[in-house]
């Protein structure tokens, strides 16, 4: 029983020691970016621009993907 009670207290601590980081980037701004506002089509597919269109909703930067000097820095 003892031997049992140490085994899981062992296996929590093990767990516990295995610690996972999680870290949120925020990025400023789109800039040194590859792609145009005047090209939608390059990064969103042709049904997400349809269905923007019919809700009304217009293409502006933050549609924009990262860019990728930005992915390479990280």
């Amino acid at each position: 029983m003892l031997l049992c009670v140490v085994n899981i207290f062992a296996q929590h601590i093990a767990v516990d020691s295995a610690t996972t980081y999680k870290y949120r980037v925020t990025l400023k701004d789109k800039k040194f970016n590859e792609y145009s506002i005047l090209h939608p089509e390059m990064y969103l597919s042709q049904k997400a621009i349809e269905r923007r269109n019919r809700q009304g909703i217009k293409i502006d930067k933050t549609d924009l993907p990262i860019s990728s000097c930005y992915i390479d820095a990280i």
